[in-house]
């Protein structure tokens, strides 16, 4: 694929969000990945389409060098722990920017040169605004949530080393200086993201920049496919429950069909996306049921979808968007030319639910209603 048909898809990509406040995309990689000019690429490209767009980075919220340098200046676990000012990060720009805050941003917090604060008087952003926000560490737990899209910028090590330490030969007073700093801090750190943060599994995409004319999107076999694995509509974010997630979440919403498939999906890692999700409201992420499909597309196509909402989140409309979001999701797969669902003949909410999405009655039998929706 050329670089800038690449960039073009992303663009596509993005701006198929149906998103309400200031949409939040984030471009992570390890150092030296090629994430900054990803960005900058995209943010050009969105730009010519007369979007209005904010570019900015994690790099512009640095702690100052008595904090950043306090386990040593060449320490990897002080890159990965000190560099950057997360609280002031997510209080000042992405939280902000996100589900029920008041648009009101400050893009930078620390002026690097100079390793002074920055008090910046906040700027209100436009609902339609694309911030671009680059980072190596943007996906750690802490931050991947606050992100409406995610692009994990994928480099081999040694290439992404050769590449940063050319750049930073003059910076470091050598290559080989430079070299051993990223073997020693920048890469060493990249290394501990990886194993503790999985941002690959977390990102709506992943592209492979080795090669950097002709980079290509990765189809992950721990990810689905590939395929994103959250999905915000107007009034929530669906989310699928994975390896890591379910811990949490069913500390406080849990049921048996959950834990089956957690623990089908330890034996096949290829039904993540195609089992359970579970549905937030976007404004306070309260968690309001679930939903989702009972197995992957087998050879015909097929896969069927269920769903509940607790009962006070009943008739307002949210079964009807997160089912028609779920289903939506499930076609964007080659895989699925079919989608078929079942409810009792006198559950009238679910009836209406199905008709309301474009599923068609097949069948009436022993008390259930049998519904299918080609593709």
């Amino acid at each position: 694929m050329l670089r800038s048909e690449l960039i073009s898809e992303l663009a596509n990509r993005i701006l198929d969000l149906k998103i309400l406040h200031p949409i939040r995309v984030g471009v992570s990689g390890i150092t030296a990945s090629g994430k900054t000019t990803l960005a900058n690429e995209l943010a050009k490209e969105l730009q010519e389409r007369e979007k209005h767009v904010v570019r900015t980075s994690i790099d512009q919220f640095h702690n100052p060098r008595v904090i950043r340098y306090r386990q040593g200046k060449e320490s990897a676990i002080g890159y990965y722990e000190d560099a950057h000012d997360y609280n002031t990060f997510k209080e000042k720009l992405l939280i902000p920017l996100g589900p029920g805050g008041n648009r009101q941003y400050q893009p930078i917090s620390l002026d690097l040169e100079k390793d002074e604060y920055v008090n910046t008087e906040a700027k209100l952003a436009n609902k339609a605004t694309i911030f671009i926000i680059d980072g190596t560490f943007l996906f750690k737990e802490e931050l991947r949530d606050l992100f409406d899209y995610k692009i994990f910028v994928d480099t081999d090590f040694e290439l992404a080393r050769k590449r940063g330490s050319k750049r930073e030969e003059q910076a470091f007073g050598s290559y080989e200086k430079a070299e051993e700093i990223f073997l020693k801090r920048y890469h060493a750190a990249s290394k501990l993201y990886l194993e503790q943060h999985e941002p690959k599994l977390h990102a709506d995409v992943v592209i492979d920049n080795n090669d950097i004319e002709h980079p290509f999107f990765v189809n992950l076999p721990n990810n689905s496919g590939g395929i994103k694995l959250k999905i915000t509509t107007e009034r929530l974010i669906l989310t699928a429950f994975n390896l890591e997630n379910y811990k949490k979440i069913t500390e406080t919403y849990s049921g048996k069909h959950i834990i089956n498939y957690i623990e089908k999906l330890k034996n096949d890692p290829e039904l993540l996306g195609w089992g359970v999700w579970y549905a937030t409201l976007a404004e306070n992420t309260q968690i309001i049921g679930d939903l989702g499909f009972k197995g992957k597309p087998g050879e015909k196509g097929i896969v069927e979808v269920g769903y509940g909402i607790i009962p006070e989140m009943q008739n307002k409309g949210i079964a009807t968007e997160a089912v028609n979001a779920i289903v939506n999701w499930g076609f964007s797969s080659p895989s699925v030319q079919k989608v078929v669902a079942e409810c009792l003949e006198d559950n009238i909410p679910s009836i209406k639910v199905l008709e309301k999405i474009g599923m068609k009655k097949t069948d009436t039998l022993n008390g259930m209603i049998y519904w299918e929706k080609k593709r």
